[in-house]
């Protein structure tokens, strides 16, 4: 089951709830500045204190926050959803982060 619906945030912000199955559903993005150091949650690589990353807010049982860095990030920007559930182990989400950095690298140089 699959439902969209913009809700109304606390402090006038607009977010979206999309429930994905009946056990979990999306709450909110931001992509704050660390005020304490946390660990990313795609390569379990710290974010340091003062670093701004990606926290996604997510229900499932519970609220939870799923923190990663800015580039752990663009680098799942094309993944369906059963990436998100193959892709746990932070050596190889690491081995695909220096693959994008590679592609990255070398994209303006043509």
């Amino acid at each position: 089951m699959n439902v969209s619906q913009n809700k109304e945030g606390g402090g006038g912000e607009n977010f979206q709830i999309n429930k994905v199955n009946m056990s979990w559903a999306f709450v909110r993005e931001s992509t704050p500045k660390a005020r304490k150091a946390h660990t990313c949650d795609l390569c379990f690589l710290p974010i340091p204190q003062g670093q701004v990353h990606v926290a996604r807010v997510g229900s499932d049982c519970g609220l939870f926050t799923f923190r990663m860095h800015l580039e752990c990030e663009r680098v799942t920007r094309g993944w369906e959803s059963e990436d998100w559930e193959s892709k746990t182990d932070g050596y190889e989400f690491r081995q695909e982060l220096e693959e994008y950095r590679g592609r990255d690298k070398y994209k303006g140089e043509v």
